[in-house]
């Protein structure tokens, strides 16, 4: 048995249950969901983590919860967790800020208008220090809400090759099956050129769009210039000419999500990525090598996973949220497989790297 080097340890450590996925719909079940808040909210559309409504619905949640006047948002991106900042600090429900962090992008970290920006992991303990000193400090009447992916898990410039490698295994999986031969090189270009940012007014970033346009394109059912002209993905998807039974009935399948608006478009895909992402956590022997664990295998942020457990203990709720879908995250038929946030993991970084 291989020497442990690694801390461990599990999501739910400090989000307990309080964990919303794509839904919006509570893991702790004594908090109202989206289902239950849209009627007194006047809502009929479920919201994205960038819309204003997306904040609505988190504010229900938390005043169901206690009575909270501070809001401390961690996050890693400059688009949905930079809008759930700013949405939250225009609500004027309660005192924001935020921490947004993309390791090697800056030197330190630096202030902004609601949000501070840090180039490092390490920095987090002292941009919160920062905020506690200059704004407001952290106690039982404030929500700190973290990001999952790529922040509580997977950290951005360090360790995010491992999520993405997780989606790409599922993709893969599901092409593989679909097709008798592939070609993983041909296929990841048709990938790569598909999660551009030009797609994104019909992709919307949402993998689900993206692996569905990928297969059909490798398939021939679709081409790369029906994106270019194309008006939205149901329109692509109407559109969809294969003899493939398989790829016909993955689009039909993610046409008729996207018409009655279900959040998961693409069920299969997003199976298969929860599958492969618990396969890639806690899966390599402690003593291989830092940069190969980093690039290969999901690990808990540590300099995360100490600050919300530091700020656990000093009464502030600590609240996850993750804008893919429960079927990512959460096992489903009879599956034996533990949710991502029972999951045992190394941590990485944080008070000490290693034991």
């Amino acid at each position: 048995m291989s020497e442990k080097l690694y801390r461990r340890g599990r999501l739910s450590d400090f989000f307990e249950n309080n964990i919303v996925f794509r839904e919006l719909k509570p893991v702790n079940r004594n908090l109202p969901g989206f289902s239950a808040l849209k009627g007194e909210l006047g809502l009929h559309v479920l919201p994205r983590k960038k819309d204003k409504e997306y904040v609505k619905v988190l504010s229900e949640m938390f005043r169901a919860t206690g009575s909270f006047s501070k809001i401390i948002y961690i996050g890693d991106t400059l688009m949905s967790d930079l809008s759930v900042i700013n949405n939250f600090a225009k609500s004027g429900l309660f005192k924001t800020m935020g921490i947004i962090t993309r390791e090697g992008e800056a030197d330190g970290f630096e202030e902004n208008e609601n949000y501070i920006f840090s180039g490092s992991w390490a920095n987090l303990p002292n941009a919160l220090a920062y905020i506690e000193n200059k704004f407001f400090s952290v106690d039982k009447s404030t929500v700190v809400i973290i990001d999952i992916d790529k922040t509580a898990i997977g950290a951005r410039g360090r360790n995010e090759k491992a999520i993405d490698r997780a989606r790409m295994d599922a993709i893969f999986m599901l092409a593989k099956m679909t097709f008798k031969d592939i070609s993983v090189e041909k296929f990841l270009s048709i990938y790569n050129e598909v999660n551009k940012r030009e797609f994104f007014s019909i992709t919307e970033d949402n993998q689900d769009f993206v692996s569905i346009l990928s297969m059909c394109i490798y398939g021939g059912a679709l081409s790369l210039a029906d994106l270019h002209i194309a008006q939205s993905i149901s329109n692509l998807l109407m559109n969809v000419k294969t003899k493939d039974p398989v790829l016909l009935e993955y689009a039909k399948t993610v046409l008729q999500n996207v018409k009655t608006q279900n959040p998961t478009a693409f069920p299969q895909f997003r199976k298969a990525e929860f599958e492969k992402t618990i396969a890639r956590m806690d899966f390599m022997q402690d003593g291989t090598p830092v940069e190969t664990l980093l690039s290969e295998e999901i690990m808990i942020t540590g300099e995360v996973y100490d600050l919300a457990l530091d700020l656990k203990n000093r009464g502030a709720l600590v609240f996850g949220v993750s804008d893919k879908p429960a079927l990512s995250s959460i096992p489903q038929d009879g599956s034996t497989l533990p949710p991502i946030y029972e999951k045992e993991m190394k941590i990485y970084g944080g008070t000490s790297e290693r034991i």
